[in-house]
C-alpha cells in the first residue's frame, strides 16, 4: 500500500464553513489558520493578544474575524462563547457554519 503523506493541498474546498482556530496569531495555529483561509473557510482568529490576531489576519487570503480568547481564563472562555455559538451580527441566531474548532493540531468537528 502506497504511503501518503497529508498536506494543505489535501484540504477539501471550505467555501461556506466557519473555523475557530485558537493560538492563530502564531506557530502551529497561524500556519493551520493560514491554509484554512487559503481553502476558502472563514477563519475565527481565537487569540489573547487582539492587535497580533489583526497583524496574522492580515497575511490571510479570505474573510477573517480577530476574536480575544485566553483559554487559561474562564471568563474570557464565557465571553467568547456566544460568539461561537452565534453569528456575529445577531447574537440569537445560530451559526450552522461553525462546524470545526481547531487548537494547534488538535480539531473538534460538530456533526
Amino acid at each position: 500500500m502506497a504511503k501518503h503523506n497529508w498536506t494543505a493541498a489535501d484540504l477539501p474546498d471550505m467555501s461556506r464553513r466557519t473555523v475557530v482556530v485558537t493560538g492563530a496569531s502564531s506557530g502551529l495555529g497561524l500556519v493551520t489558520a493560514r491554509q484554512l483561509a487559503a481553502a476558502g473557510a472563514r477563519v475565527v482568529l481565537a487569540v489573547r493578544d487582539e492587535a497580533k490576531g489583526r497583524g496574522a489576519a492580515a497575511t490571510m487570503a479570505g474573510p477573517t474575524d480577530v476574536q480575544q480568547l485566553d483559554l487559561s481564563s474562564l471568563a474570557s472562555v464565557r465571553a467568547f462563547e456566544p460568539f461561537a455559538r452565534c453569528c456575529p451580527t445577531s447574537p440569537t441566531a445560530w451559526s450552522p457554519s461553525l462546524r470545526r474548532c481547531t487548537s494547534g493540531a488538535t480539531s473538534i468537528e460538530r456533526t
